[in-house]
């Protein structure tokens, strides 16, 4: 899943006021 990959990539708070389809979009 790349939200494993991202929480493994990235603190916890990336998420911090952003939804998870806007966190993946920046990641990509």
């Amino acid at each position: 899943h790349w939200e494993r990959f991202y929480n493994l990539s990235r603190p916890h708070g990336a998420f911090n006021g952003k939804a998870p389809y806007e966190a993946l979009r920046d990641k990509l």
